[in-house]
């Protein structure tokens, strides 16, 4: 028998399972636009409010010329963000890893 659970959650990440549910009803965009204003991060294809924020603040903080910010998700996804922004930048293919035996 399965547990009962008074709480139920649908993950509508994903844009196959959300296009078409609650699709134009202003009682479910009322909710989702209330809740959307209070988001600290949801993944890095979506930015909420509090994120803007924090952007402008770093880059208000930071020298002439970092006008930009770019938040990822995991710690790979940052270092391949990183190569391909050294591969764009340099215009050079190599990359040098060092490791601690």
């Amino acid at each position: 028998m399965e547990p009962q659970s008074r709480h139920r959650m649908i993950d509508l990440t994903s844009v196959w399972s959300n296009v078409n549910a609650n699709w134009a009803r202003t009682e479910a965009m009322k909710v989702v636009n209330d809740h959307t204003q209070h988001l600290n991060h949801l993944f890095s294809g979506m930015i909420s409010p509090p994120v803007i924020r924090l952007a402008k603040q770093l880059t208000g903080a930071g020298p002439a010329g970092f006008d930009k910010a770019f938040f990822l998700s995991t710690g790979g996804g940052s270092n391949e963000a990183a190569i391909h922004l050294a591969r764009f930048y340099t215009g050079k293919l190599e990359i040098v890893g060092v490791a601690a035996a």
